[in-house]
This record gives structure tokens, C-alpha cells and sequence, in this order.
């Protein structure tokens, strides 16, 4: 079959490559894979930074995507072949103390499909079987293949901050984790501010065109919007863009009692001015990954919202593969999505 690897050649590159038709073993389906998203992670690995030099090549990328079971190994429960189905792409051993305690999501030994094994950009896949979670049929495989970075922006929203109906939010970065979050906010009809830069203007139209407010913070400061949409304070603030600056900046925005979640993964320690951190009783929280009930909690929402998930992403055929990359890494769309189904056989 044919594929897309990053190859190595002093530049990590996206090549054409062929493989064997990988055959499913026990408790693994095979999966024809239909459509992947591009992610900011693939972006950083194929830049080579260095939170992905453990990125060996050749490497198949791709952790979002949709696909159908075309075979089943043996002792497979609840799936059938045709089942359309995304995968949970979080590999973890099972045995460390994370494991052990329900937090396989964030297990000591985490690997990740994509980047540790071959990934979505192939025609088919081999998958565990514990890791897939239904499609609704109502939604396009465009659509499903967004349901990896909406269960990691649900994660943040709705389980690692108390966000409700009415809040105050402020959402730090216009790529497609602040933008997920703010449609999950947006949904759950809280007020939302989508903060970003002057490169996302291309970003900022199509969450207007949805009716999201969005502020260029290049040229409006984070407690300019506080005092302007949120009384002085927001009641959360989700950091997407792994700036440290940014997040700093959005923590003085939050309101007494307030709280941020960081789901951007920055490098460098953070500064928080901690006499009104304190004094305030603000909080603030890491969210990683997604787990189980995190994906069915994102398909759910999805199918509720299927017109902003196309007018948040945009198709690309295998040729313009490196296209995709590169108009995501200019911030010219928010979530690129791969028409794998296109790849020869």
C-alpha cells in the first residue's frame, strides 16, 4: 500500500512510501482508514523541535482519523467489520502508578500512534481493539476525524474546569484546540473570547462567521479584555498556545476565585505572580490527552455541531500533502484534515 512517512535526509521531509497491508492479531482489528487530521504535534515533529526528537523515521504520522474495520483478529467483542470508528490514539503500559490509579492518559510510559508507531496516513491501519470508539453515522468522515482533538478539548473544558452555562471565557490561541474549546464553550452558551495574533486573522474569520468573539492580542491586552467583556475577570481561561507569556498574561485576567486550564504544552517554567495568585484563590490545572469517556462526551457534541466542524477544517488530497502542513503551520486554517481514502491501495 501506499503511504506518507516523514523520511530523514539531514531535513526530516513527507515522502511517498509503500508498506505491506498490515494483517490485524489478537484482540486488533484491521481499519481502512478514510480521512486524517493534521496536528499541531505533526507539525512540531516534522519542524524536528525538540520535544519530538524521540521521532524515529521512517515514520507514518497521522493520530486523528476515521476509518472502517475491514478484518477482525481473534476474541473481538462488540465490533464488526464495516463498523466505522475513530481510534483513541494514548498507548499505555497498564502497570505504573497512573495506570494503576485510572489515569492511563497520562501513564509513566506513554506511547502515542503517529509518532511511536505508524499512524493514519496509509490506507489501513492495525488497531488494538480497546481503543475505538464508534462514529455516529450522521457525521461526514471529514467530521469524525476531528473527534481526537475535540475529546482532548472537552477533556480541558468540561472536565478540568467547572465551566457552565453564562460564564466569562477566555480562550488563549486560534488553532484547533482554542478553537474546539471555544465551540464547546459556545455550545454550553457561555460568553466566549478567543484570543490570538495577528496571523490568525484567516482563523479569526471563520470563528466570527460562527459568532465567536475573537481579539487580537497584539494589539489589545489580556486585562483590556477582561475589563471590556468580562466585568473585570473571566471565569476561565483556557491556554492553547504553549506560550508561558501568554499563559502568565491570562491568569491576571482570570476573576478572583477564577481558573485557567493549559492544554498548549509550553516550554520553560512558568512566572505566576503569586501574591494575588494566592490572594485571589485562583487555580490552575494541566490537562493532557483524552480518555474513554472523554471521546464519547466529544462525538457526542459533535454530532450537534456539524456545520462548525466543517467550516473549521478544509480537505486535502495525498498530493498536497505538504500544502496541508504548511498552511496549518502559517495559521491559514485551523484543522487540515488528509483524504487518506485517496491513497493507492
Amino acid at each position: 500500500m501506499e503511504t506518507i512517512i516523514f523520511a530523514d535526509d539531514g531535513e526530516r521531509s513527507l515522502e511517498r512510501s509503500t508498506a505491506p497491508i498490515p494483517d490485524p492479531g489478537p484482540r486488533e482489528v484491521q481499519l481502512e482508514i478514510k480521512a486524517t487530521g493534521i496536528c499541531g504535534s505533526d507539525v512540531g515533529a516534522w519542524h524536528r523541535k525538540s520535544a519530538y526528537d524521540f521521532v524515529e523515521t521512517p515514520r507514518v504520522p497521522g493520530h486523528e482519523y476515521v476509518g472502517v474495520i475491514s478484518d477482525l483478529g481473534e476474541d473481538i467483542e462488540y465490533f464488526d467489520v464495516g463498523d466505522r470508528v475513530v481510534e483513541r490514539p494514548l498507548r499505555s503500559c497498564g502497570v505504573c502508578n497512573a495506570c494503576r490509579n485510572g489515569a492511563s492518559h497520562v501513564c509513566e510510559n506513554l506511547e502515542i500512534t503517529g509518532f511511536h508507531f505508524d499512524g493514519g496516513f496509509a490506507p489501513y491501519s492495525v488497531v488494538s481493539v480497546h481503543s475505538l470508539h464508534r462514529v455516529p453515522d450522521s457525521l461526514t468522515h471529514r467530521q469524525a476525524a476531528m473527534a481526537e482533538p475535540m475529546a482532548v478539548a472537552a477533556r480541558a473544558t468540561l472536565h478540568r474546569t467547572n465551566l457552565t452555562t453564562g460564564d466569562d471565557v477566555l480562550v488563549l490561541g486560534a488553532g484547533p484546540m482554542g478553537a474546539f474549546s471555544a465551540l464547546i464553550g459556545d455550545t454550553l452558551a457561555a460568553n466566549v473570547t478567543v484570543g490570538g495574533l495577528s496571523r490568525d486573522k484567516p482563523r479569526f474569520a471563520v470563528l466570527e462567521d460562527l459568532g465567536i468573539r475573537t481579539v487580537n492580542l497584539e494589539t489589545t491586552s489580556t486585562s483590556e479584555c477582561a475589563n471590556e467583556y468580562a466585568d473585570g475577570g473571566f471565569d476561565v481561561v483556557v491556554d492553547a498556545t504553549g506560550s508561558t507569556s501568554a499563559l502568565t498574561d491570562g491568569i491576571a485576567a482570570a476573576r478572583p476565585n477564577g481558573e485557567a486550564v493549559v492544554i498548549g504544552i509550553p516550554s520553560g517554567s512558568l512566572d505566576i505572580p503569586t501574591p494575588d495568585f494566592v490572594r485571589q484563590e485562583q487555580r490552575v490545572s494541566g490537562s493532557y490527552g483524552a480518555t474513554p469517556a472523554d471521546f464519547e462526551r466529544a462525538l457526542e457534541i459533535m454530532e450537534g455541531v456539524p456545520d462548525e466542524l466543517d467550516a473549521m477544517s478544509q480537505s486535502y488530497e495525498p498530493d498536497d500533502v505538504e500544502r496541508a502542513f504548511r498552511s496549518f503551520a502559517d495559521g491559514e486554517v485551523i484543522k487540515p484534515i488528509l483524504e487518506t481514502s485517496l491513497l493507492d491501495y
